[in-house]
């Protein structure tokens, strides 16, 4: 009898060959995972990610700084250059902190004066100043040669350290800013006497990068001494109307005044005087504008003054900053026209009026002191303000 064989048992398991091909083409046409990128730091440093938060968080001491915040790139101030948080280079008469920038569109040059560090003691420089221990600071801005249009900062009182922080700014051509030198100078406000000059800074604009933007750290520099005490400067128009007798001083602007007080609550205003054959006539004055020194009084004083006394009339215009009746009032500048004069630009407006009568002529003057006046004009005596 034979014996049937019996074949060994395979067990297959089922395979879905429909499933697997979907798996299939669905890797096919799926995007390409992005790889992840390496965090690259710099050289020598051996932080992990897991020290430092997430990849996506931004280290900003990790990288290394091109340019820096000093004006490397842009140019120095006075052959030196320092480090924008703090000043290495503090000469004799301390430093300036500033900042420069240029917008192409607006065509504006921005300075930013952050602050000033250790400027000296006025017991050093000047023994006349009331306060001989500490100082009053202010800055006075300007493009160089241009030195009528300026600006200047509030002061800041009894202060080496002053911190200013205030932006001015000049509207300019690109090409123009280019040739100019900025200059800044530094004050120290003095109530009772001439305002005493500490140091100064010029920069020539040619080689700086305002376009991108440059903070400085410049050492102050000594500046001569000026023929003239910079009080301010009066914008104003003189008109004679021969049928009516009548001379017109139309007081229209002030700029750049010189501050009297530390309070900073300046009120100025404009006095005006005739005389006439060494006779006090008249005297008018405009309204007084408050906390400012750059006001605009758009103010008309009128007087009687016939054609035969105009050959012996002498004007004179008084900026005063009003105290409010209580004590005095501060004295800020003085201009004197006319048969007397306090120098060739108001010999020239004066001149002008009367070969253009019934035209308003207008004039910017730079306001002289009161021994200025007194020394060249002896009708000043008949005023007592």
């Amino acid at each position: 009898m034979r014996k049937e064989s019996t074949a060994p048992l395979l067990d297959f398991k089922s395979i879905d060959f429909w499933s697997a091909l979907s798996l299939t083409s669905r890797a096919s046409t799926s995007e390409p995972q992005p790889v992840q990128p390496k965090l690259l730091l710099s050289p020598g440093r051996r932080d992990t990610i897991g020290s430092q938060g997430s990849a996506d968080q931004i280290r900003p001491d990790l990288y290394e700084t091109v340019g820096g915040t000093n004006g490397s790139g842009g140019g120095t101030s006075g052959g030196e250059e320092c480090d924008s948080e703090s000043p290495q280079c503090t000469g004799a008469l301390g430093a300036l902190h500033y900042f420069l920038s240029y917008d192409v569109h607006s065509r504006v040059l921005t300075v930013r004066l952050i602050e000033a560090k250790d400027l000296p003691k006025p017991i050093t420089r000047d023994s006349s100043k009331t306060d001989q221990a500490h100082s009053n600071p202010y800055v006075k801005i300007c493009l160089l040669p241009n030195q009528k249009d300026s600006r200047q900062t509030a002061l800041r009182k009894k202060t080496q350290n002053p911190r200013f922080d205030e932006n001015v700014s000049f509207e300019i051509p690109f090409r123009e800013l280019q040739r100019r030198t900025l200059q800044m100078v530094v004050k120290d406000f003095d109530k009772y006497s001439r305002h005493r000059v500490i140091g100064q800074v010029l920069l020539p604009l040619v080689d700086i990068n305002v376009l991108k933007g440059v903070y400085f750290w410049s050492p102050l520099e000594a500046v001569q001494a000026a023929s003239q005490e910079d009080l301010g400067e009066l914008l104003f128009s003189l008109c004679y109307l021969p049928a009516a007798g009548r001379l017109n001083v139309d007081i229209l602007r002030a700029k750049q005044l010189t501050p009297t007080d530390l309070v900073g609550g300046a009120a100025p205003y404009v006095k005006v005087t005739v005389v006439i054959n060494e006779r006090h006539i008249k005297t008018k004055k405009t309204s007084y504008k408050k906390y400012t020194l750059d006001p605009v009084f758009n103010e008309s004083l009128s007087f009687d003054v016939n054609s035969v006394q105009l050959g012996d009339c002498s004007i004179i215009i008084t900026v005063l900053d009003f105290n409010g009746g209580v004590i005095k009032d501060h004295f800020i500048g003085r201009l004197v026209l006319g048969k007397e004069s306090s120098g060739p630009h108001e010999v020239n407006h004066w001149k002008n009026m009367l070969q253009s009568q019934r035209t308003a002529i207008a004039q910017w003057h730079s306001l002289k002191s009161r021994a200025h006046c007194d020394e060249n004009c002896g009708v000043t005596r008949h005023v007592h303000y």
